[in-house]
């Protein structure tokens, strides 16, 4: 808290002291007296004001928002074919210069001998009869790795578990192609389990 009076007669005191008019170095004040030089009486009355000045004390000053971050890009979402020029085929048969549907029947036979010939035929369901086909679905990728493996179809008691055990066993296929370019593609494969009668 502040007095009035006080503060006004600060602020006479630098206005006399800022101003050259009124400055005791001026060379034209020089041997002048107060009422020559024309310097403000200030009463000590208004010095003796009732009523108080509050300063507030300094404001702080928020600093600026942070820039906006750049909107994330966000990837296409990637397409997995159905049905396209090449279709994904199982390795085995690339090398014996078969024309391409020759090639998907060879890749095809493969395919069904690798299965069969890893297939163990899950105990639960061989002691309670259970049989029937497992529908399997996966993607082949581009690099004609396998991922994305789905089980559409299950008679159950493990079977469903066993064919997805061996497809992910495969090594890598060759992948499908469209317009030249590898692409993943979509593979449904059926996998019997029938047990043998006695």
């Amino acid at each position: 808290m502040v007095s009035r009076g006080w503060l006004y007669g600060l602020m006479v005191l630098l206005a006399q002291t800022c101003n050259p008019y009124y400055s005791a170095n001026d060379s034209r004040n020089q041997g002048l007296s107060r009422e020559d030089i024309g310097i403000i009486e200030i009463p000590d009355e208004a010095m003796m004001l009732d009523e108080d000045i509050e300063i507030a004390p300094p404001r702080e000053v928020e600093p600026p928002p942070p820039p906006p971050m750049p909107e994330a890009v966000v990837p296409e979402k990637e397409t997995v074919f159905k049905i396209v020029e090449d279709m994904p085929r199982f390795p085995g048969c690339e090398n014996q210069g078969l024309s391409r549907q020759d090639a998907e029947t060879c890749a095809q036979e493969e395919l069904t001998k690798f299965v069969y010939g890893n297939l163990k035929y899950p105990a639960i369901a061989r002691e309670n009869g259970v049989e029937g086909r497992v529908i399997l679905q996966w993607v082949v990728n581009p690099d004609g790795s396998i991922r994305d493996i789905n089980v559409l179809r299950d008679p159950g008691a493990g079977c469903g578990a066993e064919a997805t055990r061996i497809i992910k066993m495969m090594p890598k296929w060759i992948p499908g192609k469209q317009r030249g370019r590898p692409v993943p593609v979509q593979y449904t494969f059926p996998v019997q389990f029938k047990l043998e009668k006695k």
